[in-house]
């Protein structure tokens, strides 16, 4: 095995060759003249060059003085974005700066953009911002003020133009101190606004055997302590520090931080009802390991996403709204060293984390995106993460932000050398679906499918790595198995996998971590259609029932669905003809030649094509790249392709094959495309068109062997 092919056979080569080359420069020839532009469509993790000059980035220094840190960041319902932060080193004077969506400085606010603010403190800085109903920004900070050793919190509120909104506090401001002597001092956390205006805000205070106490804050709209909210309007909670928190549509607050030691810390997570009165208790930690929580996210269900990190490594968890694990998130996913410092929830549901990684050079501004079920997208940069690095900078991220267009903003700050500086730094990333379907058929992640074979004589696979030429050889299955390769655990690789008629039994082997997992999912005599009907990442359990024509889908995270589509004879096919991301229950009719599918995009509405002979094997792929799987049919009798791309309704037919062919269509060549391939049993031979690398041939593979691309082709 492993011999490399070039030729089809003996005789025919040199007049296919022909053939495909009059075909290929017809073609071209044809898109010249109508002057169509091919097009790669941008990445989710892409740099937005819309912002920041065309770079997606920006560096600021909008005080002039190159001495910046930023913390806090908000989006205000314009689009414009508001920054926060202080000098650097600390001194007098907090900043506030205000940009536009293109990322340049709004010069309608401050002055050119930029308010300097000094309360008369010898330290002062702002750590966080959120913007009310009316436009109206509010700031929250700590400031050492004269006359004392260390900080109280305050709250500033500033009118939509930078002017000090001096109907708030006095003078704007309103000072909010817990400590009782010259030793303690009142570290910042958070500061949000709930649902009827009020303010909460607070931090932690040292206390003592290395623990932290939390302190907690309510202001009314006026910047007067609420005193319905704890004790006089304050809340003291022993035993943590507190790093974030959001407040809930019933004015209930939920909190997320960690209680230290010397040796060792845990995360902790506290719900605190309308009135300060604590309701339930997280808590997750291990001796002589770091577990800490920087941030949290509500979700429109009640649950609540937690973000920071467990033994050096970031750390995504979720609980439920009782404040109890929830179990069928994949916590702790993403195996990268450093810390998860802030996390948001897109409208679909997905998750996004800005971290520090301390295995990345320079730093760097980092990214990672989850599935809703807590594995790494896999269409979002490598393996759900994305590193922007800057050679010669230190960069920690601080915050992130979902825009309502998808677009995903990670703000922070930036030292930079030469010349030395310290900067506003904000990063916006196009955001949005991660689109791009897995490639099937890649065992090795590589983004190309890889030329694979199942012996039933061994029960044994066969996998030729398109990473390193390496082989993967695989003991899995017995007599009688189906094969049914899919990505099954929503890594981006292909799994093996088997369908068990006689029992009814899918198995398959996990890719992230060896596992053998069962389902019990279908009877003797359906037809395994593996597939994502739910657009989750992850392959269904979908079994095709001749015998009633009906669709039996077992989801990979629970729940199942019957649906009743097709009649006798008909060939069931996997596809996602109306590129929604998710698989439609499709059929090929060979009596008629007709194509049926029901389009999940539409609700499920029947669509028809006719396109076919009753001879014809059903190869339905995505040939074009645009998402969306075109209608295609190999012919045995003349080892003929015909295939009619969905991109622009052409039609194209060429010879490529013989009558004992199998096809084995698939992106060999990992540009987003699919394939024309043939297995050839007599020989044992691969021979594949591939759309950008061109034509190839290898052998591998016996007589008997089943091609795992053609697993599902009948």
């Amino acid at each position: 095995m492993g011999k490399k092919i070039n030729a089809l056979n003996s005789s025919g080569e040199a007049l296919l060759s022909g053939r495909l080359h009059n075909i290929k420069c017809l073609l071209g020839l044809l898109l010249c003249i109508a002057g169509i532009n091919l097009t790669v469509t941008a990445a989710p993790s892409d740099l937005d060059p819309t912002f920041g000059n065309g770079s997606g980035v920006i560096f600021s220094d909008p005080i002039g003085t190159r001495n910046h840190n930023g913390y806090g960041m908000a989006l205000q319902s314009d689009g414009k974005i508001v920054m926060v932060g202080s000098k650097n080193p600390a001194g007098t004077g907090f900043i506030i700066a205000r940009y536009n969506s293109d990322g340049s400085l709004d010069a309608t606010f401050g002055s050119g953009g930029a308010v300097l603010t000094t309360l008369g403190g010898s330290s002062e800085s702002a750590r966080g911002v959120a913007i009310q109903p009316d436009g109206k920004i509010v700031i929250g900070g700590n400031a050492v003020f004269l006359n004392q050793d260390n900080p109280d919190l305050f709250v500033a509120r500033y009118n939509s133009n930078g002017s000090v909104d001096t109907s708030f506090g006095t003078n704007g401001v309103a000072i909010v101190g817990f400590s009782t002597n010259a030793v303690n001092a009142d570290y910042f956390g958070a500061i949000k606004i709930g649902t009827d205006g009020k303010i909460v805000i607070g931090g932690s205070l040292p206390g003592t055997s290395q623990f932290q106490q939390t302190t907690l804050a309510r202001l009314n709209t006026n910047g007067t302590l609420d005193t319905s909210f704890g004790s006089g309007g304050k809340l003291t909670n022993g035993g943590y520090a507190w790093t974030d928190l959001t407040v809930q549509p019933d004015g209930s607050i939920v909190t997320v931080g960690y209680s230290a030691t010397i040796m060792s810390s845990t995360m902790i997570v506290r719900k605190f009802n309308i009135n300060g009165l604590q309701e339930w208790n997280y808590t997750r930690g291990q001796d002589f390991i770091l577990a800490e929580l920087y941030g949290i996210a509500a979700q429109p269900d009640g649950k609540f996403v937690v973000a920071g990190r467990f033994n050096s490594k970031v750390s995504v968890l979720r609980l439920n709204a009782n404040g109890t694990l929830d179990t069928s998130f994949a916590v702790d996913s993403v195996v990268r060293e450093g810390r998860a410092t802030a996390v948001a929830v897109q409208p679909d549901g997905k998750i996004v984390v800005a971290a520090d990684l301390t295995d990345t050079p320079f730093g760097g501004y980092n990214a990672i995106r989850l599935n809703t079920d807590g594995l790494p997208d896999a269409g979002f940069g490598t393996n759900g993460v994305v590193s922007n690095l800057y050679p010669n900078s230190q960069i920690n991220t601080s915050t992130i932000i979902i825009q309502p267009d998808g677009k995903i903003l990670v703000g922070g700050r930036a030292s930079i050398t030469p010349p030395q500086g310290y900067y506003f730094t904000i990063l916006r990333y196009k955001g949005g679906s991660s689109a791009p379907l897995r490639t099937s058929f890649d065992y090795d992640g590589d983004g190309k499918s890889d030329v694979s074979v199942f012996r039933p004589s061994e029960n044994r696979w066969y996998i030729l790595k398109s990473s390193d030429s390496s082989v993967i050889q695989s003991s899995f299955g017995v007599a009688g198995d189906i094969p049914t390769p899919a990505d099954f655990d929503g890594d981006r690789k292909t799994d093996v996998a088997i369908f068990r008629p006689s029992s009814g039994d899918w198995w398959y082997q996990s890719s992230l971590n060896g596992a053998q997992i069962a389902a019990h999912w279908g009877q003797n005599g359906d037809i395994p259609r593996p597939s994502d009907y739910d657009g989750d990442g992850r392959t269904d359990f979908i079994v095709y029932r001749p015998a009633d024509s009906k669709w039996y889908r077992l989801a990979n995270v629970g729940g199942s669905s019957v649906v009743a589509f097709g009649t006798s004879g008909d060939k069931p096919v996997i596809g996602d003809f109306d590129g929604d991301g998710k698989s439609d229950p499709a059929i090929y009719r060979p009596s008629t030649g007709v194509w049926w599918y029901a389009a999940s995009g539409s609700s499920g509405a029947h669509r028809a094509v006719q396109f076919g002979i009753s001879t014809d094997v059903p190869v339905p792929a995505d040939y074009d790249g645009d998402g969306k799987t075109d209608l295609a049919v190999y012919r045995p009798s003349n080892g003929g392709w015909h295939v009619l791309n969905s991109g622009n309704g052409n039609y194209t037919a060429f010879p490529f094959g013989a009558a004992e062919d199998k096809p084995v269509s698939a992106d060999y060549d990992g540009d987003g495309k699919a394939d024309v391939g043939v297995f050839r049993p007599s020989n044992g031979s691969w021979y594949l068109l591939r759309s950008t690398a061109g034509f190839s041939g290898i052998q591998w593979g016996t007589s008997s062997d089943i091609p795992t691309e053609n697993s599902f082709i009948q």
